[in-house]
């Protein structure tokens, strides 16, 4: 399999999904929410009002901090598999360096993938 096949297995199942916007990180006392398998509602989304993924897919971004938003399973994946992740597999082997992300297996790099997914890039 692809490294971003073995990614969204592992993340998807470890996230679970949420169709509903929710607190993220859960008990957050501000308004930041995520949707899907994890996809933080970000700024620009909400300035915008929608989360284009494609011509065809745009999400609706709904109320304060876009608390109301709800999505279908497959807007859920597409988020996952275009937006979320092919940018956090570059920044992620970015971290780690060349010399080292040529040497680790797809399981290694999934776990590092993982993390940034959930921790951020400090970046």
């Amino acid at each position: 399999m692809a490294l971003i096949d073995d990614a969204i297995v592992f993340i998807a199942d470890k996230e679970g999904i949420r169709l509903e916007a929710y607190l993220d990180p859960p008990g957050n006392t501000g308004s930041q929410y995520s949707v899907g398998y994890g996809h933080l509602i970000t700024k620009e989304n909400i300035n915008a009002g929608r989360i284009t993924l494609s011509p065809d897919m745009v999400i609706s971004v709904q109320g304060v901090g876009g608390k109301d938003t709800k999505i279908t399973s497959q807007q859920a994946y597409a988020l996952l598999a275009k937006y979320d992740l092919p940018w956090r597999i570059n920044r992620t082997s970015s971290i780690v360096g060349n010399a080292i992300w040529s040497k680790l297996t797809n399981s290694q790099k999934v776990a590092f993938i993982s993390y940034v997914y959930n921790a951020g890039d400090g970046g």
